[in-house]
Formats: structure tokens, sequence, C-alpha cells
């Protein structure tokens, strides 16, 4: 496009007479990128009077299209110059209709702008019904303005037509959804009071609009639903969780107090899921801690209740990362009498029958309500059983055979906590030991470093200019090596016994490493010690070529037999614990598959690796490091 044309656009000014001097090769040049036209620029930058003396000298032009399928009616309705669309409209109808590539209309683009005057002269001159013809976009004209938050548009949009509202994305999503997920307010003030039934809908992934709300946390949102549709708080998930569930699992702490507050020890608050996961285990499966703390100090729920593996919240915080806040939390359930599933002497009586009623619906939780909510119709939702988040089972659970399982740990508890006592006695054997053989380690080579091999000068030598107390063999490869393993598996030894006298683990996976690693350490220690000893045999057996292979044979001997018997036990220890792992591996995938499950190996690992562990090794009768 020449640059004079695309100047005087710009200003303003002297575009009619540029075009009078040579109209046909001025008016329908482009530029070179977009391939706009004179009226896509004019209308862009909202110039009424250019664009009125443009579609006189070439009302075609109208129509025109740019690379992106997108006429100058396009451009006007995405910039909100309602001025130049009426022009434009008034021109040609037609152009109403044009889509872009994006198969978008002009009306759609208006919408996804928020410009409401382009929305509402529209609306008057061509009607909703051809103002919501289908996109090829995943959203209609309200879900776009719903989703950019323009609250004025989708008054519009309802007031011209209330089923709007009711139209479906393709996720299923309403615009109250949207408006709930977004936490707008006022839009979602408006569309309940259209139809407060919308806020019963679910969308294809199973959520309602209140659940939207709960998971991110809006609770200005969660106030206009318990003026409006206050039914709808009762509505679990496709997958069966409450609303509760849902604000633990994604931590939303300010709208679990709102609703904590709301509830007031309500039903919902001490809800299960089908696997009798109370919101306690919830909280603190999913590193919530915050929201724990919370429950075990206001809430009143039963701390030391089991889910149907026979898990108490004790049992499942066991199984987290040791961090301060697993710390601060550990000690609140102790304070507050948390106890773990293998501490508890005298299983409850009613949990069979707690548990097997998780699969009835809770029916009743309406009639139980907080004055609160006493409004609600009794045709509202029964709650169905959610879903665990951090444990992933068979969907078809059997309520009896769940029944046996519990049963069968309760009464197996003695054992586990016989096995569970046998373990923890074994790693403090094995540290001891540990201690035991560093300071073995650290006597032998303290008594060699001051004794070497080869014994000292007892009387100054001329020739070898050594002093006094020096080695005899000091100049010699193997005395050298000698040393420097002496030393060093002297202070790897003394090193180890302040460390392990220094730092006493009580947890069980704090102490599973701390034997590790000592294990490992000391290793290290007795290879080194063990070099140094067959460097100092090599200094005292006579070895030179004087003595010939009669001395030779016996150092080569002492090398062969000492590395010989060191490798083959690494190796078998080695193998010992590479076939340990393996067998766990096997166990834990031969579990998964017997109880249906399908996280992945790394939850997998999280949740079972101490009590597999265990169970592995009293099968097995040992445990390898």
């Amino acid at each position: 496009m020449d640059q004079n044309l695309i100047q005087a656009i710009e200003t303003n000014a002297g575009l009619l007479n540029l075009v009078k001097e040579n109209k046909e090769t001025i008016i329908w040049q482009r530029t070179e990128e977009a391939l706009d036209t004179v009226l896509h620029l004019v209308s862009r930058l909202g110039h009424v009077e250019m664009a009125q003396e443009v579609v006189e000298l070439c009302p075609e032009m109208v129509v025109a299209e740019n690379k992106n399928m997108e006429t100058p009616f396009h451009e006007a309705c995405r910039y909100g110059h309602v001025k130049i669309v009426k022009v434009l409209f008034e021109t040609n109808h037609e152009v109403v209709y044009k889509r872009n590539v994006e198969n978008l209309s002009g009306f759609f683009v208006a919408c996804s702008n928020g410009h409401l005057d382009v929305v509402n002269f529209l609306l008057v001159e061509i009607g909703i019904s051809s103002c919501l013809e289908e996109n090829a976009s995943d959203q209609t004209c309200i879900h776009v303005a719903a989703s950019n938050g323009h609250t004025d548009v989708v008054r519009e949009l309802v007031n011209a037509s209330p089923r709007v509202a009711e139209m479906a994305d393709l996720n299923g999503n309403l615009a109250l959804h949207i408006a709930c997920s977004k936490g707008v307010r006022e839009m979602v003030w408006t569309l309940l009071q259209r139809d407060a039934n919308m806020a019963m809908h679910y969308n294809k992934n199973g959520y309602t609009p209140l659940h939207l709300a709960t998971m991110n946390g809006k609770v200005a949102v969660l106030e206009d639903f318990l003026m409006m549709a206050a039914s709808a708080f009762y509505q679990s998930t496709k997958e069966g969780e409450t609303i509760f569930h849902l604000v633990v699992r994604y931590g939303r702490y300010d709208a679990f107090v709102y609703l904590f507050h709301l509830c007031n020890g309500g039903n919902l608050l001490h809800s299960r899921d089908r696997y009798s996961n109370t919101l306690l285990h919830l909280a603190i499966a999913t590193h919530r801690y915050q929201i724990a703390e919370y429950l075990i100090r206001k809430s009143g729920v039963e701390i030391n209740s089991r889910n149907y593996r026979g898990q108490t919240a004790f049992d499942i915080l066991d199984q987290t990362q040791d961090t301060p806040e697993t710390r601060r939390l550990e000690d609140l359930l102790i304070k507050s009498g948390g106890r773990r599933n293998a501490e508890i002497l005298s299983p409850s009586q009613d949990n069979t029958t707690e548990i097997s009623s998780t699969y009835r619906t809770n029916a009743a939780a309406s009639s139980s309500s907080p004055s609160r909510w006493s409004h609600v119709d009794d045709k509202s939702q029964e709650l169905l059983p959610p879903t665990t988040p951090f444990r992933s089972v068979s969907k078809q659970s059997n309520p009896k055979k769940s029944t046996q399982i519990t049963t069968t740990n309760y009464n197996s508890s003695p054992a586990k906590r016989h096995r569970v006592k046998i373990y923890t006695e074994g790693l403090q054997n094995a540290r001891n030991t540990i201690v035991l053989v560093s300071i073995l380690i650290a006597t032998v080579t303290f008594a060699a470093g001051i004794n070497p091999p080869g014994g000292v000068n007892q009387q100054l030598d001329e020739k070898s200019k050594k002093k006094l107390g020096q080695s005899t063999v000091g100049d010699t490869t193997a005395f050298k090596i000698f040393t420097v393993c002496n030393v060093v598996a002297l202070f790897i030894s003394l090193a180890l016994v302040i460390v392990l006298i220094s730092v006493i683990p009580f947890r069980r996976k704090p102490q599973i490493l701390v034997v590790t690693v000592a294990q490992k350490v000391m290793w290290a220690a007795a290879a080194f010690m063990a070099t140094g000893y067959v460097a100092a045999v090599w200094v005292v057996i006579p070895h030179n070529e004087e003595e010939g292979e009669k001395g030779k044979w016996v150092a080569v001997v002492v090398v062969a037999v000492s590395g010989g018997i060191l490798g083959i036990v690494f190796i078998g220890l080695s193998v010992m614990l590479i076939e340990h792992h393996l067998h766990k591996l096997k166990r834990r995938k031969r579990m998964r598959i017997r109880e249906g499950k399908e996280e992945s190996a790394t939850k997998m690992e999280d949740e079972e690796s101490l009590n597999s562990d265990i169970e592995h090794c009293c099968e097995r009768g040992y445990r390898s490091f």
C-alpha cells in the first residue's frame, strides 16, 4: 500500500482528494502482510466520516476480505466503533453474517471484546436468533463474554433471550460454570436470578457451577449460592465428592473456613467417601496441613477413625515426607489423642457398620443441616460416596469384602505390632553394631599408625639421613599406600562414630536412612583398612629380585586371598540387596493388581513404602542394606 495513502488514513485528512485523483489504482490497494483494504484500516481506526466517504465511492468494499477472511465489519466490531458498524450494516446487511477464517462472526467478536453498544445495536437490528448461529469455536457468544468477565454483555444477552443462559459449550459448561470459576460475583448473581435451577447442571467433567467455585476458592460466590440456590451445597460430583472434599483437595483454606462455619457440624463435615476416608485422612494425604490442623482443633472429627485399609490419620502422616509441618502436625495429633492403627488395642465395634453406611446415600443430610440451610427443599440430590483423591482403587467395591478385610486387619494388629517391634529393634541393633565395628577399625588403624610395618630407626643413619623414630621403609611405594589408607580408614571410622552418637533418629524412615548410609561408610572404612593391611604385608614380606620366586609368591597369595574374600562378600551382599528390591517391586505389583490400583508407581511408593518394607522383611526373614 502506498505510504501517502497510509498517512492520509492515519491523519484522517486528504484521503478523499487522494482517491479522486486516481480512484482505480488507489482505493483498492492492500497492505502487504494482512491484505487489509482502505476500509479495513479506516474501520480499525474509527474514522466515521472517512468510512462514509470510502463506502460512497466503493460500496462493494464493505464485504472485502483480508488474509484472515475478515471484513471491515469485523474490525469495527473488534474495536467497538458502533457508528462505523451502523454505516457498514446500512450499506450491506449481509456483512453481519460474514465469517472469518475461524468461522467467527462480527457479533461474536464484539461479545468477546465486551463492546456493549455494538452488541445492543446488532441485537436490535437482526435479533438474538441470528446472532447465535453456531461458531466453530468451542464457546458461544455468552461463554466468551463470561470468560472475559463482560458482565454487562452477558446481562444483555440473557435479557434478549433467557434460553441463552442454558446453552452449553463443548465441555458441557454453562455461562454460570465459567462465571463461578472466574469468581465474577455480579455475573453469577445475574444468571442465578434468571434461573436458579442452573446451579444443578453438571458439565462433562461431572461438576456443577458451585463445585467450580469451591475448587477455585471463590467465597463471595458461595455466599450468593447460599442465598439463591442453597440446595446446590448438597450436590456431589459425578465422582462422588462433596464440596468439603473438593475444598480440602484443592487446599482452599478460606473457603473451607467459610463452609465450616456455614455447616456448623452438619453431616457434610463428617461425610466419608466410599473408601471410608474422612476429611482428615484426605487433608493429610494431600498435604493440606493447615486444614488438617483446623479440623483437629475445631471440628471435633474422630481423629482415630480408620478407613477400609485400617489406616488412621496418623498412619497416613507416617507415609509423608518428614518436614517441620508434618512434625508439628504429629505433635498436635499426639496431644489430641491420635494413634496409629497398630497402637489401637481395642478396635471400635461399630466401625464395620460405620464403613458400610458410606455406601448408603446421605439423604438425611438435609434434615439435620443447620438452620441457615433449613429452607433447602427435599428434592435436593442425595450425596454420593466420593472417591479418594490420593489413592485409586476399584470403582466397583464390594462392601462385604471390604468389611472382611478391615476386620482381618484389626484382628491381626497384635501381630503387626510385634513385627514392627522386631523390625525397629533390628534397625537399632544394626546401628549399634556399626558403631562397635567403627570403634574397632579406629583402634586397629590407630595402633598400626604409631607402630608402622618395618619398624622405625633406633639410631641416626648417616647414609640414609633418616632421623630417629622415622620409618625404615618410608621411601617405598607400599608404605606410602599403607599410610594413606590407614589414615583415611581411621578418620572415616572416627567421623562415623561421632555422627552415630550425635544423631538419634526416632522415626522409622530416618532410622533406615541412617543405617543405610552408615553401612556404606563403614564399608569404605573397612576397604581402606584392608588395603592398608595388604600394603603393610607387602612391606614386611620379602619379594625382592634377590629372593626370586621363593618370596614373591607369598606376597601375591596374600593380595589375592584378601582381595578375593572381600570381593566375594561385597558381590554377594550386592546380589542380596538387588534381590530384595526386585522382590519388593514384585510384591507391590501383585498388590496393585489385586486391589485394582491404577495410580503411578511414585504414589504407590509414598503410600506403601513403610508397610510393604516391614511385610517383605518378615516374609524373607532378613533385611538387606
